[in-house]
């Protein structure tokens, strides 16, 4: 090379060496969101929204008809037996007794007239004054009149029970869960006025989808709680599973009886029905957005005391909405990525932004 091109070049290889490789751009700390993975002593199969409601519940009624003109109770009030709930216009009922009462002192007058007829016809029979025929028409008038009376008396005892039945009253302690008829409504005889739940006995009712159907009769226990009183959690057992799926719905009706408990949850309240098979290697339930999955195999990205991430592949059994059951890979007690696990690679750094328990 001519030498008068090559001296220049010489002159710019230090400076070459001074530039080196450009710097790499500092990979960015990215924000999750997290949860605690913490094993459950059971596996839960399903939870199961209800209804906390009576097991025995009962609609009052009159046994005669008439106006209704009071009703003493309101939803929600607690009855004892014999108490008044409501009452019909006793009008006419008096003066149905009244009448009765009339035809039976009635009856009472013509079997003592024929009573005193037969005496007096018996006497003179034995002095052969009378006939024999005689005789025997007047005691057959007696006996008529007494059958009378009976008849008078009975129905006047029929009367006064149909008076009685003008106030309805309850036959048992209970609650007052509905009412049916007001004051100033004329009811029929057995029509509904009000309605009444022993409190002693509850059930929970839950809907079980067709497709879970056989997880829930595999069931080994139900636990249920209420969103009001949180913390506590009552066993039940399966008392009742109905046969044939609603035509709309199609789910199984499910009456869940609770044990009696004076501090158990109160009629009316929204229960969740935990159903769990027989307790083994315990699950961890996560949200499925903490699920990672590449080349058919699912994992998650664990959080190490550093604040970066390890992928940690797992063993999943089930879905629940969207919760995924965890059966293998997790010890329990690990912090996991629930949120932002696709934009990850194992060693990254991160910055937690919640961390759920």
């Amino acid at each position: 090379m001519n030498a008068k091109y090559f001296a220049p070049l010489l002159l710019l290889l230090p400076l070459a060496g001074c530039f080196g490789e450009p710097p790499k751009p500092e990979e960015p700390i990215r924000p999750v969101r997290t949860q605690k993975a913490l094993p459950e002593s059971a596996a839960i199969l399903m939870r199961l929204p209800g209804e906390v409601k009576p097991r025995h519940e009962s609609r009052a009624a009159f046994r005669v008809s008439g106006k209704m003109v009071a009703r003493l109770v309101e939803v929600g009030d607690s009855v004892k037996p014999g108490q008044t709930l409501a009452r019909l216009e006793p009008n006419d009922f008096r003066l149905a007794t009244q009448a009765q009462e009339a035809a039976v002192s009635a009856a009472k007058t013509d079997l003592d007239l024929a009573t005193i007829e037969l005496n007096r016809v018996a006497a003179l029979r034995r002095n052969e004054v009378s006939s024999q025929a005689e005789y025997d028409r007047r005691r057959a008038v007696a006996e008529a009149n007494r059958a009378k009376l009976a008849a008078a008396e009975a129905q006047l005892k029929q009367i006064r029970n149909q008076a009685a039945y003008a106030t309805l009253s309850s036959d048992f302690d209970a609650i007052v869960t509905g009412i049916d008829a007001e004051a100033g409504q004329v009811v029929a005889a057995g029509q509904s006025v009000l309605r009444l739940a022993r409190p002693e006995e509850k059930e929970v009712v839950v809907a079980v989808p067709e497709s879970r159907l056989a997880e829930f009769k595999a069931a080994k226990a139900l636990a249920i709680t209420v969103a009001a009183r949180p913390g506590k959690s009552w066993a039940g057992t399966l008392r009742e599973l109905s046969p044939n799926a609603d035509p709309v719905t199609r789910t199984f009706t499910a009456r869940i009886a609770l044990a009696a408990d004076p501090d158990g949850p109160a009629l009316g309240m929204s229960a969740t029905v935990a159903v769990t098979e027989e307790a083994g290697q315990p699950r961890i339930r996560l949200p499925l957005s903490a699920l990672y999955g590449r080349n058919g195999t699912m994992s998650v990205w664990v959080v190490e005391a550093d604040k970066t991430v390890r992928k940690v592949d797992v063993v999943t059994d089930g879905v629940e909405g969207n919760v995924v059951r965890v059966a293998g890979g997790l010890q329990g007690g690990e912090i996991v990525v629930t949120a932002g696990a696709n934009l990850l690679r194992d060693g990254q750094s991160v910055r937690l932004l919640e961390t759920k328990p």
